[in-house]
């Protein structure tokens, strides 16, 4: 039986190293508002905020770091998560939010 979880994981290689994070799982009301806000159209122009907000979400679900420290040797924790590169914020909030698929049987 499958069974909803409260927070998930996600990791990035880094040197040969892996870097876990531990997230919760959003409410559907912060992922609904986040879906939505992706894109707006002002007149005839299209403002893309994907990559800007899929940061911001990464940071309001973000509980834990583990295995990640600045180039001083000093730990990246929660209180820290400025200095996560947006890029793999962003990465690992598409791959969990906008490439998943669901399989439909009929």
């Amino acid at each position: 039986m499958a069974r909803l979880t409260s927070k998930w994981e996600a990791s990035v290689e880094v040197g040969g190293e892996e870097v876990l994070f531990i997230l919760r799982e959003p409410t559907n009301k912060e992922l609904n508002e986040f879906l939505g806000k992706r894109i707006s159209f002002k007149g005839n122009k299209v403002e893309d905020s994907s990559v800007k907000l899929r940061a911001e979400l990464f940071d309001k679900l973000l509980m834990e770091v583990k295995n990640l420290e600045d180039a001083d040797g000093n730990p990246i924790t929660v209180e820290r998560k400025e200095l996560i590169p947006l890029y793999w914020k962003s990465d690992i909030i598409f791959r969990k939010f906008e490439q998943f698929e669901v399989n439909i049987k009929n």
